[in-house]
């Protein structure tokens, strides 16, 4: 498996990329995670979500304020365990050669609904919550292998397709090599 072994400050900034947990990482909230990357700098540190953790709901079934409009049958996602009260939305596309990734995050549900209506290749979800690291604590994470950081390029852009799968997906991908470990690293 490819990890860094060290984030060194000097390292570029990593926001647009995921990060996929390894099963190192014992932190229930994100067991066998992928986490898009929305910003993330070495003094401020760094903010995603959690992109393969949906939830049996919809949001007009979760908040009412949304229960006559055209977001009630959005999609809701566990982001992460940051203010998981809160709602975010976020609209998304993966164009069919899988050659980009577009996103934008923290919509108002007025432009959701605006780019629903004027591009409905966009699927837009709802997200409760966030992941959030305080300076220097995600490249500490990567640095000590809890986390593998990927770019989005063509080969791990197909793997987010299908999002129930995309851990294993990615994990299993040419980009990590062999992944296969067991559910509990510490009975190796």
């Amino acid at each position: 498996m490819k990890h860094r072994d060290s984030f060194k400050s000097e390292d570029a900034n990593i926001a647009g990329s995921l990060i996929v947990a390894t099963p190192s990482l014992q932190d229930a909230h994100f067991e066998k995670t992928v986490v898009l990357l929305v910003q993330q700098s070495k003094e401020e540190g760094a903010l995603g979500i959690i992109y393969n953790r949906p939830l049996d709901c919809e949001l007009g079934e979760l908040n009412d304020q949304f229960a006559d409009t055209e977001l009630s049958k959005i999609k809701v996602y566990y982001g992460g365990p940051v203010s998981s009260n809160q709602i975010l939305l976020a609209g998304m596309h993966i164009t069919d050669d899988a050659r980009e990734f577009k996103i934008y995050f923290g919509m108002n549900d007025q432009n959701a609904t605006k780019l629903i209506s004027q591009h409905p290749e966009y699927e837009v979800r709802a997200y409760l919550g966030y992941s959030g690291w305080a300076a220097g604590q995600l490249e500490d994470e990567i640095s000590q292998h809890a986390w593998t950081q990927v770019g989005l390029k063509p080969n791990t852009i197909k793997h987010l397709k299908n999002d129930l799968n995309a851990w294993q997906n990615l994990a299993g991908s040419e980009n990590f090599g062999d992944f296969r470990f067991p559910e509990d690293p510490s009975l190796n």
